[in-house]
């Protein structure tokens, strides 16, 4: 039996490779498992996004993995397209799972990306990043979700509270990103 037609929604390759071009990206596991539920897989597959995005210079402005699907909204490089970035780290994040836990493949086949117009608001997509875990009752406050955070804005580490703050009914303001990445 055949599945249903699969439909090429990708934009022209040099889209993605547009130097500076932000994404926001939305990867889900298959079929909707939630494998990151197990945090010590989470902050595994965190280190490998951080690792991958040291080596590639490709600019990680938020992330959040929830526990069936990973937001990110990453800058794209002519040496890094977006696909190859997002290919890279479902391969790495999957030998993370081999070394942890059973191995099996988890992620969908391909992810659902929108390129940021120039006019959009980039720290807006980040807070709509951070704040899912909100939204979906996993956390009071996107600061204490221990599977989100930015890896170009110094937001504190993921799951602090900085200072020690109490609760606020929204997340402080984003700096802006810096021009030079």
């Amino acid at each position: 039996m055949e599945g249903p037609e699969r439909h090429h929604i990708r934009l022209h390759p040099e889209a993605y490779a547009e130097e500076g071009r932000a994404f926001s990206i939305v990867i889900g596991t298959s079929p909707r498992r939630a494998v990151f539920a197990d945090l010590d897989l989470g902050r595994a597959c965190v280190a490998v996004l951080a690792g991958l995005a040291a080596r590639t210079g490709n600019a990680v402005y938020a992330f959040c993995f929830m526990p069936d699907h990973v937001h990110l909204a990453v800058g794209a490089r002519r040496s890094s397209p977006i696909p190859g970035f997002v290919g890279a780290f479902k391969s790495l994040c999957q030998r993370e799972n081999r070394r942890l836990r059973d191995g099996s493949p988890f992620w969908q086949r391909s992810f659902w990306d929108h390129a940021m117009r120039s006019n959009e608001d980039l720290t807006g997509a980040a807070r709509y990043i951070l704040e899912n875990p909100v939204r979906r009752g996993l956390a009071l406050r996107w600061e204490d979700y221990p599977l989100s955070g930015s890896l170009v804005w110094d937001l504190g580490p993921p799951g602090a509270t900085p200072g020690g703050a109490s609760p606020a009914p929204t997340p402080p303001p984003l700096p802006p990103p810096d021009p030079g990445t």
